[in-house]
């Protein structure tokens, strides 16, 4: 299935859904595969994330810079009508000026910046009429890969970075600038950004040649206590693993680059990455401790410790129940106003819930805990590298999904 530019919802939601009950139709592991990808609409890369890891905390909060013009675009151009009020039940902004009003200040050594309140993106009514279907064949984190050759810039870096921080899936990167780059940045500049022709109407850069984007609108990892202070554009992220395909990495070839994904997703079920401390090895045992420290626990599992191994003598909260999110520093399930998901009838689950790994579970933690030498757990749901994988391809916001 290819799709056009990745900038109509109304246009696109169709397409991508359709593309989902392929997806729903199996329990194969799925990989999407970002190629030169400079982003799209927002509105869109959280319906995408929703659909895929129905079960995480898909808010991203925006703060807008307080200059002349910032506000201009908050009143004049409505750039926070797609936002809500955290402390009204996640309902969408409707005085764009007085939301504007608050100034907060951060200083970096002698600089300082002022910006406005921070405000999740308003998607819980948007979102809800599609949750339920995607909670029905939801996979594990282990289970899900993101590819990305680390051109991954504006929308396509909101939807990586927040992935990362949810422990949502293992980010695998694919070809470099050179064969031994294989620890690079996953994205790139997950900032808002508008056209400078939107904002100056009589000038016509666009007939030199030329094309320029403002940001105006800078982001901030996910904190119920709302203090962080370094945007998301000064934070890195890595991938997790180069699965060693450097092929065409302009335009890869995804029949070649399977066996390499098939490989990557089944490392992982013995090996991880340290410094994904968020993605978790789902297993019933680590479900049912938990259960008994937060009914509202969802998923639970064992984190990575800092040899790089599964720590089965620890046990994390993975997701939580419909209504909650992780508060990945205390390690408990806390209330969320933005959750889309319905409530769920007495007995039922979202994913499927293969038991991993055997040893003994000690008690909760937060994730700074991760880093013992626990010995590593056991695989789940068989060998990977023999099974199908579905794939889904975003190349500059157009779509190819291929079916394998």
């Amino acid at each position: 299935m290819i799709m056009g530019t990745f900038l109509n919802f109304t246009q696109f939601s169709p397409e991508i859904l359709n593309c989902f009950k392929t997806f729903s139709s199996n329990n194969d592991p799925i990989t999407v595969v970002f190629s030169q990808s400079y982003g799209g609409a927002p509105k869109l890369e959280q319906f995408l994330e929703t659909l895929l890891v129905p079960n995480s905390d898909s808010r991203i909060y925006y703060a807008m810079r307080k200059n002349h013009y910032c506000k201009q675009l908050a009143v004049d151009f409505k750039q926070l009508q797609e936002f809500a009020n955290p402390n009204e039940s996640c309902q969408a902004l409707k005085d764009f000026e007085k939301a504007y009003e608050p100034t907060f200040t951060a200083y970096y050594g002698n600089v300082e910046h002022n910006h406005t309140a921070k405000y999740p993106k308003a998607t819980k009514d948007l979102l809800s009429k599609y949750v339920a279907d995607a909670l029905k064949h939801a996979r594990k984190p282990t289970d899900i890969l993101i590819a990305t050759d680390g051109f991954c810039f504006s929308a396509c870096s909101e939807f990586v970075y927040n992935i990362i921080r949810q422990g949502s899936a293992i980010i695998v990167g694919y070809g470099s600038t050179h064969p031994h780059d294989t620890q690079y940045a996953a994205a790139q500049c997950p900032a808002l950004t508008i056209s400078i022709g939107d904002i100056f109407k009589d000038l016509n850069i666009s007939s030199h040649g030329i094309t320029m984007r403002v940001s105006h609108m800078e982001n901030y990892n996910i904190s119920l206590t709302m203090n962080e202070t370094i945007p998301s554009d000064y934070d890195i992220l890595r991938i997790n693993k180069h699965i060693g395909y450097y092929d065409n990495p302009l335009n890869p070839v995804i029949e070649d680059m399977i066996p390499y994904l098939k490989k990557a997703h089944e490392d992982y079920l013995t090996t991880c990455d340290p410094l994904n401390k968020h993605l978790l090895l789902v297993n019933d045992e680590c479900k049912q401790k938990m259960l008994l420290e937060d009914p509202n626990t969802l998923f639970a599992g064992y984190p990575c410790n800092g040899n790089g191994n599964w720590d089965n003598t620890t046990c994390l909260i993975s997701s939580c129940k419909p209504g909650y999110a992780v508060d990945f520093d205390t390690n408990k399930c806390v209330v969320n106003d933005c959750d889309p998901r319905p409530q769920p009838s007495s007995g039922s689950s979202s994913t499927g819930s293969g038991s991993t790994g055997s040893g003994s579970t000690g008690s909760g933690s937060t994730r700074s805990g991760s880093t013992g030498s626990g010995s590593t757990g056991g695989s789940t749901n068989g060998s990977a590298g023999s099974g199908p994988m579905t794939i889904m391809v975003m190349s500059v916001f157009f779509v190819l999904a291929l079916f394998i």
